[in-house]
């Protein structure tokens, strides 16, 4: 399927990028450097779409729905920061302005669902946006937002025993593969929000 194909390429961007960091070949930097500037010069060109072909919000440029541009976009964005040195000003200004910001304002963040676990993927790639661009919006709006940041998630959606709120272990090991993305970036970022909800 087509979503399987950026799925694909996502991995291959962030796989790249963590090639360059453990043998600093310049050949993986420049190969993820292509796949993150053909989707740069790409996405806007994505129609926004649902499932059913509907241009309207929930949908996505990548994928049918918000959750999958969220998943799509976190790799984009692991793989973007780990090359992300090696990158003109000039690459930099096009990922920003033709996919990151529009991917997180456009796409992503006009999709509300208060406290669920789809909500903490949106969370997730909401804030490496932010924290890749230093866009403190961004990451006031995933960790912050008093209706579906991070911390709400963790105030309102974590039971008294540690599960979940959504109460099937699928939900609640799925909402932890999303937190974990937002968590690790913002501890490399200076900022714990490994609390005792999250633990």
């Amino acid at each position: 399927t087509i979503t399987s194909l950026h799925s694909g390429w996502a991995n291959d961007l962030r796989n790249s990028g963590v090639a360059y960091q453990v043998t600093g070949d310049g050949r993986y930097a420049a190969k993820a450097r292509e796949i993150l500037l053909a989707y740069a010069n790409k996405y806007l060109q994505y129609p926004l779409h649902t499932k059913n072909g509907e241009a309207r919000i929930g949908g996505g440029r990548v994928g049918s729905q918000t959750l999958n541009e969220a998943v799509w976009l976190i790799r984009i964005c692991q793989g973007a920061d780990l090359i992300w040195d090696t990158l003109s000003e000039s690459d930099k200004q096009t990922v920003a302005e033709k996919l990151m910001q529009p991917a997180a304002r456009e796409a992503i963040l006009p999709h509300k669902l208060g406290v669920h676990n789809i909500q903490c993927w949106k969370n997730s790639a909401v804030g490496l946006v932010g924290f890749l661009l230093n866009d403190q919006e961004l990451i006031w709006e995933a960790i912050e937002n008093p209706e579906r940041g991070y911390r709400k998630q963790m105030q309102d959606g974590v039971m008294p025993d540690g599960m979940w709120w959504e109460g099937a272990w699928g939900y609640h090991f799925y909402t932890l593969s999303a937190l974990w993305n937002l968590t690790e970036a913002a501890h490399n970022c200076g900022l714990d929000l490994y609390g005792d909800p999250l633990k």
